[in-house]
């Protein structure tokens, strides 16, 4: 993907500026998207992942912290002058900074910081907390399987 973008980028500046300057900056975009791109591939394939598994709160910490990257590269772009190429730089620290709490937290990180703790209860009930307590909930079985352990099921 990498080799593509980077073999494409000469090609795109002269199919859509004749100016060079333009097609300078062209290239440089499509340079900062092709060294983005696998990292981007891996985000995405892992966003779908985390919503599978209903980890939102990976979600919400990943987005958030790609959104402060991009911020701050927005900013030191503007403040800079760096342009189109600071532009998608400050997209590049998005998709990394998202990057980055997805693979930690694919990892098994349990880092409160980001607060990506398992969200999905044991199979049959959620966890509900409460202050200092943990209270289990049980979900209501089927007539067609027998009653956990311990239970009626009347």
């Amino acid at each position: 993907m990498t080799v593509g973008w980077l073999l494409v980028a000469p090609l795109l500046a002269r199919g859509f500026a004749p100016d060079p300057e333009v097609g300078r900056l062209i290239v440089a975009a499509a340079r900062i998207a092709g060294y983005m791109a696998p990292l981007a591939a891996l985000v995405w394939v892992l966003d779908g992942v985390f919503m599978g598994e209903l980890r939102l709160r990976a979600l919400v910490a990943s987005t958030g912290l790609g959104a402060l990257a991009a911020v701050a590269g927005f900013a030191l772009t503007e403040r800079f002058g760096w342009g189109l190429t600071g532009v998608w730089w400050a997209m590049a620290a998005l998709i990394a900074g998202r990057g980055l709490v997805l693979v930690l937290a694919g990892s098994g990180s349990q880092n409160p910081a980001f607060g990506l703790g398992e969200e999905q209860g044991q199979p049959g009930g959620d966890e509900h907390t409460d202050s200092q307590q943990v209270h289990r909930v049980r979900k209501p079985h089927s007539i067609d399987r027998e009653p956990p352990d311990g239970e009626t099921g009347r």
